[in-house]
């Protein structure tokens, strides 16, 4: 093994090849398997670890079953050969005491739970039992170390809590959803994407600061995933002095054009413009033209989309259609992806070049092709093509577990290691990736919000194209001055500011920005003060960048946002209706002032002394009192300030109620 020859003709399949051929001297299966390699220098031992991918799309081939597939392989392919070309920390693993090493298997979960439950517990057969048989080529079939995926949180939940059980950590790139941070359902358990959480304060801070909404209707799959994602909005959505009311539709997964009617129908009858689609590919393609036909999208509505609705960029939607007009003018909010906004920046410049050249030669085309249960594919897939919404995260997650890997096995002073001695290596694990420097959190494993950012992708469709192109990207404003790359922070309080001569190390200028205050103390500041040199800094500021040249284009074809809610109808009969409770209210409170006078002159007669004079006023002021709370309430129909609204809102209560117990 010569890690100087062409690193695709020797290496790629060196490491499947190397277990296959030694599967009948390899002892009970655990979770690393240690092989001795007769080099020209002398014998090599190495510690094989295997890890199972739970993916979408791998039976049936399609673009971003493919692509994360790759992406898998070029990971561990880089970490086996200590190519730190993407990712620096790569090659520290390179130059240790043990030769750590991975090989891995695909499992396509076909975005069902079942089926990737069955999958695992196949794979979990294996531990303690020798090779069953003589294996061949690339495919190796071990017990593995770890999990990676999925990319439903549906289907993830069942993986981690199995793989939990059985001292295996599970490291995801796709799922999402809240409900995965439980220490005690899912205790070994990460992810390289952002939870639920940090997705809905990006959402909120979009329709609160930019678009001043006051309602938002949410449709929601009715999963693990899209309920946290739901309820999590609708948290954030309360926060803050300037709320948003938001209601909630649930929609059936993979649900019928009845249920799906039903649903939109009640999102129809409340009125509002602004719609977040919280949706899986199969359930948006049912949905929107329904939502079109109903009059619930298009001219007049904004829609929302979340990170899954990204994969447009790469499979666009038939123009002309019923569903393509539908997403005319709509917004898909998600982690920043794509040449736009990435190209540039070391990680993704060094990614597209190293998959490309990996995968578009002969030999690394045909051990994908090995590795993949379907073969009858072809480079035309891939070629040329973007990253995925997903694909980033997934190349993070294998860096991640492989990076944990090496770290544990180090602090064991062996090649074993616990799932423990693992997950905590993971939580504490450091590395430069595609938004700057990735970091988790020590308690759940989750990717912290600081080291990811988000943009705002505009969908524009006509009778001949369709596009989706950024229009915002989220970026720190003091860390772009002192020319930092790629550090961000999750927002906790949003402000609309324009910065009309603002400028970045890249020369832009950016008309509308936003700003985020954080929370937290400055590190970078922090640490200059105690004579430490930091590279990166936590700010306390962040921005929304304009993408130069670029309007969000709405619906109606404008650069101007719908109203939030129908406009209000003017009832021009108002004043003629008004004067009826009005007269009842001077009926009332002429009565009441009678009845005192009366009450007064006659105050000596012996009937009315009977009855107690004292008493007799009082009753008659409660009546004046609840006669009068019609008075201000009659307000609320003329075009009075907001003080003065609010205060004959709050005074009608205290005059009826006071007026009614004093009467009683």
């Amino acid at each position: 093994f010569n890690t100087e020859k062409d690193e695709i003709q020797s290496n790629l399949a060196f490491f499947d090849e190397l277990f296959n051929s030694n599967n009948a001297s390899i002892g009970p299966l655990s979770n690393r398997t240690v092989l001795q390699y007769e080099s020209s220098n002398g014998p090599l031992n190495f510690t094989l670890c295997h890890l199972a991918v739970f993916l979408n799309n791998l039976e049936v081939p399609s673009f971003n079953g493919i692509r994360q597939a790759a992406s898998v392989l070029m990971a561990l392919h880089d970490f086996n050969t200590g190519n730190d070309s993407i990712v620096p920390q790569m090659r520290q693993c390179n130059v240790g005491e043990f030769k750590l090493r991975f090989t891995m298997e695909f499992v396509d979960t076909i975005r069902e739970p079942l089926t990737a439950s069955t999958g695992l517990l196949n794979i979990l057969q294996r531990k303690n039992r020798r090779v069953q048989t003589a294996q061949n080529g690339t495919l190796v079939q071990a017990y593995p170390s770890g999990i990676i995926g999925a990319v439903r949180s549906a289907v993830t939940s069942p993986l981690s809590q199995f793989g939990s059980v059985n001292d295996l950590v599970t490291i995801s790139h796709a799922s999402t959803s809240d409900e995965l941070r439980s220490e005690q359902e899912y205790p070994l358990f990460g992810r390289t994407i952002p939870s639920t959480t940090a997705d809905a304060v990006a959402v909120v801070s979009y329709f609160r600061e930019v678009l001043n909404a006051t309602h938002v209707g949410v449709l929601y799959a009715n999963d693990v995933f899209g309920t946290s994602f739901a309820r999590s909005i609708q948290t954030e959505a309360g926060r803050g002095n300037s709320s948003i009311s938001v209601t909630l539709v649930a929609l059936p997964v993979d649900a019928s054009a009845n249920e799906a009617m039903a649903s939109l129908q009640q999102l129809n009858v409340t009125g509002f413009r602004y719609f977040v689609g919280i949706l899986f590919d199969r359930d948006f393609r049912t949905v929107m033209p329904l939502a079109y036909d109903m009059g619930i999208a298009g001219e007049k509505y904004l829609w929302m989309f979340t990170q899954s609705q990204l994969q447009l960029m790469n499979s666009p939607l038939t123009a002309g259609t019923n569903l393509a007009r539908a997403v005319h003018g709509s917004a898909v909010l998600a982690t920043v992806t794509g040449n736009d906004l990435l190209q540039g920046t070391r990680f993704y410049d060094e990614y597209t070049s190293r998959f490309s050249k990996l995968w578009n030669s002969e030999v690394g085309w045909k051990y994908l092709q090995s590795k993949l249960p379907q073969t009858a594919m072809t480079k035309d897939l891939i070629e040329g093509s973007e990253p995925g919404p997903f694909e980033l995260f997934l190349y993070e997650a294998v860096v991640a577990m492989c990076l944990a890997s090496c770290d544990a096995a180090e602090k064991a002073g062996s090649d074993f290691f616990t799932a423990n001695g693992l997950y905590d290596s993971f939580t504490r694990t450091n590395f430069d990736g595609a938004y700057g420097q990735v970091a988790f959190d020590r308690k759940t494993g989750d990717r912290r919000g600081d080291s990811a950012r988000y943009a705002v992708y505009n969908i524009v469709s006509n009778e001949t194209t369709f596009n989706i192109d950024a229009t915002h990207q989220q970026v720190f404003k003091k860390e772009m001055k002192q020319g930092l790359d790629n550090i961000y922070s999750a927002p906790r309080q949003m402000v609309w500011e324009t910065y009309p001569n603002e400028h970045f190390i890249d020369g832009s200028s950016a008309e509308h920005l936003f700003m985020v205050e954080r929370k937290h103390q400055q590190v970078f500041e922090k640490e200059k003060k105690q004579g430490v040199e930091s590279m990166y800094s936590v700010s306390r500021q962040i921005v929304w960048n304009a993408v130069l040249n670029r309007k969000f284009i709405y619906a109606d074809g404008t650069s101007n946002p719908p109203s939030n809610l129908p406009p209000l109808t003017e009832d021009s009969k108002r004043i003629s209706a008004t004067a009826v409770p009005l007269s009842l209210s001077g009926v009332a409170m002429c009565t009441s002032i009678a009845c005192f006078v009366w009450t007064y002159k006659k105050r000596k007669t012996k009937v009315v002394c009977a009855s107690q004079p004292f008493f007799l006023y009082i009753i008659c002021a409660g009546t004046l009192m609840m006669g009068s709370s019609l008075i201000p309430n009659s307000l609320l129909t003329f075009d009075f300030s907001q003080n003065i609204l609010n205060g004959s809102c709050a005074s009608s209560a205290w005059l009826f109620h006071v007026g009614f117990v004093v009467t009683n």
